[in-house]
């Protein structure tokens, strides 16, 4: 597909066809890397998605701690203090 390079103030910008916004699942904003010439254009995901339905999850199965909660390690247990 060939689409051109339009301009934008004093930049340039391309318009993806609302069908390739679907197909990848683009939100308002991506993901713009540059590797070997190539401009790789990817969904950008927040670092916290998903969290609101796994609390959800969580509260329907009565779960109230944090997977991993109970992990010690052998530094838990030696006597430190804070400082």
């Amino acid at each position: 597909m060939r689409i051109p390079i339009v301009k934008v103030g004093n930049s340039r910008g391309i318009r993806f066809p609302k069908a390739v916004i679907e197909q990848c699942q683009l939100g308002r904003e991506v993901n713009l890397e540059v590797k070997n010439q190539t401009v790789i254009i990817s969904p950008s995901v927040s670092p916290r998605s998903g969290w609101e339905e796994a609390f959800e999850k969580m509260a329907r199965k009565g779960e109230e701690s944090i997977v991993g909660e109970d992990i010690t390690n052998e530094w838990d247990e030696q006597e430190w203090e804070w400082k």
